[in-house]
């Protein structure tokens, strides 16, 4: 007999999976396992990656029955029955607590949020919506629901978390950051000017609002988010390098997750460029240095890659499950987890980003997201859609000193990093790191704007690889004098390659 329980109140709806009917192709290749038409199988998530474990062994019963079809008798005395073997349950990685959290900040929005154990790999929580009720699969399915879930709106069957591409905006200043420092293109305490605009050929590539913050180091850069400056250290920096310290990171290939359907994204050598465009310059290739243009990387990648940043240079492998249970015999099985990659990084380089990233928390565009009382690191990123408003990304992990949580999330066509996915990450790391949401003022304005306000705007789900070319208290009004700091800060618009 099929059974499913999931002990939890949240959906968990990628995670989990669902089951449906065999098909006949499958069938054919698993008959000579014991499964026959009718069957339901593991088709996403846990629920295929470990459909051998769950599934169990099918059992028989023979019994003698008269003309009339009543049961008479065991046949032989039962000696030849056997019985059916339970499956295995699963204890997953997952905070039920801080998932069914997350779901229900993503209400009335499209997107993924990731979040990682940096120290194991265990994933915490991953939400991607819209999604579907995987209970509803539990049982037999009609085909006018099957079909009705399949022609839903922005498909709630497909895993932004893992399978959509999303360019990472400023949230990939750090790793620039990084791979300047180790080539040896920056020194981490040289300082570099972030001027209103920076000029490729004829063509000017603009700061966010003209801004001048002068002559600046790399971890005033992270902190103030300087377009300018990550444009002078991409002009200077050969563009296969830029390409293989993003490998390096967890970018550009696929995630060590067996089960879950993944797009490696997007991230373009000198030989792609070859390809797609024949004659180029860096014209072409400068946003790259802010996170734009032909590039691209999933929710997934950028957990792994915050949780990198948290740690050193430790690439964690993600995993859902602590261990298998037999119900019946209490035999326990851990299941092998691929070993972190380790990024061999300078210590005061990598002190100098993780500086950056906590000053963002402090005095830049996450400052009005802070957990309270526990010092953490982040950067927000607005990346442009062509489809639609922009995408609203940030990064996070926490606490700053000894991460125990890195998050990635992304709200589609939201807008400003700052006031979609940053409020999300930093409530969902107070609820992992505390139980609990303060009761200040600004953990209830966000929680209300997240629930009333911040929702995504009409648009379609991002490729994996682009195109070329709960409170209800009232929130009292935030003083003039101390407004949250202009979001637009972290958002760019890509210019036209020079030719």
């Amino acid at each position: 007999e099929l059974r499913r329980r999931y002990h939890t109140d949240a959906q968990a709806a990628h995670v989990l999976g669902y089951i449906h009917e065999i098909d006949k192709s499958t069938l054919a290749q698993k008959r000579s396992q014991g499964y026959r038409s009718g069957d339901r199988i593991g088709r996403t998530g846990l629920e295929s990656a470990y459909e051998s474990v769950l599934r169990g062994e099918r059992g028989q019963e023979l019994v003698l029955v008269n003309v009339h079809g009543t049961e008479v008798k065991q046949y032989r005395d039962g000696t030849m029955d056997e019985p059916a073997v339970s499956g295995h349950d699963l204890h997953l990685t997952l905070d039920h607590e801080l998932q069914a959290f997350a779901e229900s900040l993503f209400v009335d929005k499209r997107g993924a949020a990731v979040a990682l154990d940096p120290d194991t790999g265990g994933v915490l929580s991953l939400v991607s919506k819209p999604d579907v009720d995987p209970a509803l699969f539990a049982k037999s399915v009609s085909t006018a629901t099957w079909d009705s879930v399949r022609s839903a709106p922005h498909d709630p069957l497909f895993n932004r978390a893992t399978q959509s591409g999303y360019p990472p905006g400023s949230t990939w200043k750090p790793l620039m950051a990084l791979t300047a420092l180790e080539t040896g293109l920056l020194e981490e305490n040289e300082r570099l000017d972030c001027p209103p605009s920076y000029r490729i050929g004829r063509r000017a590539f603009k700061n966010h609002d003209g801004q001048d913050e002068g002559r600046i180091t790399v971890s005033k850069a992270l902190e103030v988010s300087c377009n300018t400056f990550f444009y002078q250290v991409m002009d200077k920096m050969n563009l296969d390098t830029w390409h293989d310290w993003a490998l390096k990171f967890g970018f550009g290939r696929k995630v060590p997750l067996n089960g879950f359907r993944q797009e490696p994204g997007l991230i373009p050598d000198s030989s792609y460029f070859d390809r797609v465009y024949g004659r180029w310059t860096q014209g072409y290739t400068i946003n790259l240095g802010i996170g734009q243009g032909d590039m691209s990387v999933t929710p997934l990648q950028l957990a792994r890659y915050a949780a990198a940043l948290g740690t050193g240079g430790t690439l964690p492998s993600p995993h859902f499950v602590r261990k298998a249970v037999h119900p019946e015999t209490d035999a326990v099985h851990h299941p092998e987890v691929p070993a972190p990659e380790h990024i061999p990084l300078d210590s005061a380089h990598v002190a100098a980003v993780q500086e950056g990233l906590h000053r963002v928390m402090t005095d830049g565009t996450g400052q009005w997201v802070q957990i309270p009382d526990v010092p953490s690191a982040g950067k927000t990123g607005t990346a442009q859609n062509p489809h639609g408003e922009d995408h609203s990304l940030f990064i996070m992990f926490a606490p700053y000193d000894d991460p125990e949580i890195a998050l990635a999330v992304a709200v589609e066509n939201a807008g400003y990093g700052a006031t979609a996915a940053a409020p999300i990450a930093s409530l969902m790391a107070e609820k992992y790191l505390a139980g609990t949401i303060a009761d200040t003022w600004e953990r209830r304005y966000w929680r209300k704007r997240l629930r009333e306000e911040v929702r995504s705007g009409p648009g379609e789900a991002p490729d994996a690889t682009p195109p070329a070319p709960a409170s209800d208290t009232t929130v009292p009004a935030t003083p003039a004098a101390t407004q949250p700091p202009d979001p637009s800060l972290d958002s760019v618009r890509s210019q036209a390659p020079t030719p």
